[in-house]
Order: structure tokens, then sequence, then C-alpha cells
């Protein structure tokens, strides 16, 4: 596979990751206390499970990309990881993606574009 597109895996499964955390911690650890019981719990829980796999999934990515590649075109690339995140934290968690948050986003879109650009 090309560069950009184990980019985009690897960001995707970072930021899916990410919302199955959000989400198992927002219904698991409402509790005042956190202790031992509840962290038991957590580790059991589908949607924890699939969040570790996902980033494990996503950390392998950038790991082979970096072994091949300069660290200095991917490791940027790891901003599409706060792109994902920033779509899905606006269309499934109904967060707020105001027009300052899109600006933000677009802007790290074109330097990507700009690093990947420059380096072939």
């Amino acid at each position: 596979m090309d560069i950009p597109t184990v980019l985009v895996i690897s960001s995707g499964a970072n930021a899916a990751s990410q919302l199955l955390l959000k989400l198992e911690a927002r219904s698991s650890l409402h509790a005042e206390k956190i202790d031992i019981a509840i962290i038991i719990r957590l580790l059991t829980r589908a949607r924890f499970i699939g969040g570790l796999f996902l980033f494990a999934l996503s950390l392998s990515g950038y790991v082979l990309l970096i072994s091949q590649y300069d660290i200095m075109i991917i490791f940027p690339g790891m901003g599409l990881t706060y792109v994902f995140v920033s779509l899905l934290s606006a269309f499934v968690l109904d967060e707020r993606f105001d027009s300052i948050r899109i600006a933000g986003v677009a802007l790290i879109v074109v330097g990507l574009v700009f690093l990947m650009a420059g380096s072939q």
C-alpha cells in the first residue's frame, strides 16, 4: 500500500478507537470514586476492547510507515486523526463543530496536501 492509504487507515482506526473509548468511558466511568471493580468492569467491555484493538491497529500502521519513510512526513500525517476525530465527535457525539474548528481542520488538510506533494 502507498503512504496516503496507510495513513488514512491508521488515522481512521485511531479516530474510531478514540470514539469507542469515549463512549465506553462516558457510560462506565460516571462514579465519583474509581476502584478496582470499576477498572475490571471497564477492561471487559466490548467498546473498550474494540477501542484498544483499533488503537493497536493504528499504531501498527504508523510503525510500519516510520520504518520505511521519513518521520518528518509520516508524523504530521497523524494530523488526519484530528480531522477524523473532529468529524466523528460532531456527527456521532453531537459535539460543537463551529466555523473556527472547521477552519482548523481545513488548515490541517491543506498542510498535509503540501507535505505529501513535497515528498514526491
